[in-house]
């Protein structure tokens, strides 16, 4: 099969993204005493902030807020990217390399901030 361009999801696909960011909202819940299951994390994987926040919303103790708890969620994220770097899944890099190999073109879509994802990149 021959082919010119290759379009890649971040998230999940060549970032192990989506297991930080479950990790770091059951630790922010966590800390206001509320034990979220995956399962019902996992619900918001590819889900905007606002949609992510609608959802979560009704899971946040009283007084609490949730933007408090997405603020957290996100150093938590933050802080394990900094410290350990952003995981790459088996694969994704050898891949890549043998797609610029043959001269592909090769594209990224997410649903991902710009900036996020431009830090992703980075990392």
């Amino acid at each position: 099969m021959n082919f010119t361009t290759a379009i890649f999801d971040m998230d999940g696909t060549l970032f192990d993204t989506e297991r930080i960011a479950l990790d770091s909202w059951q630790a922010a819940f966590g800390e206001h005493g509320v034990d979220v299951a995956r399962e019902t994390l996992e619900a918001v994987i590819g889900v905007d902030m606002k949609g992510t926040q609608a959802f979560l919303s009704r899971l946040v103790p009283a007084g609490v807020g949730i933007d408090g708890v997405t603020k957290r969620a996100v150093a938590i994220r933050n802080g394990y990217v900094e410290r350990y770097g952003l995981p790459v899944k088996k694969g994704a890099v050898e891949l890549l390399t043998h797609l610029k190999e043959r001269g592909a073109t090769i594209g990224l879509a997410t649903s991902t901030r710009t900036e996020r994802a431009f830090g992703n990149l980075e990392h």
